[in-house]
């Protein structure tokens, strides 16, 4: 199962984009690898969730808009 997400990024040079990835239930963490990718004017980036369902972005996103996406391939 995918979910998009839509965001915009208004000032990117002392923050950061982190998240928890929850299962459709709404209140248990996905666990770890479920991926996130972020679309925007960088190619995407991706990166996978921790144990529990947590993921950071690296400070590299410049302002702009961006389209999130988290996946977990294993459960669909």
């Amino acid at each position: 199962m995918a979910l998009p997400v839509s965001l915009t990024l208004t000032d990117t040079q002392a923050g950061e984009l982190t998240g928890q990835v929850y299962l459709p239930d709404g209140v248990t963490p996905a666990g770890a690898n479920v991926t996130v990718s972020l679309n925007g004017p960088l190619p995407e980036v991706q990166v996978r969730t921790n144990a529990a369902g947590r993921y950071e972005f690296p400070d590299i996103l410049p302002a702009g808009p961006h389209a999130a996406n988290a996946e977990d391939p294993p459960t669909g």
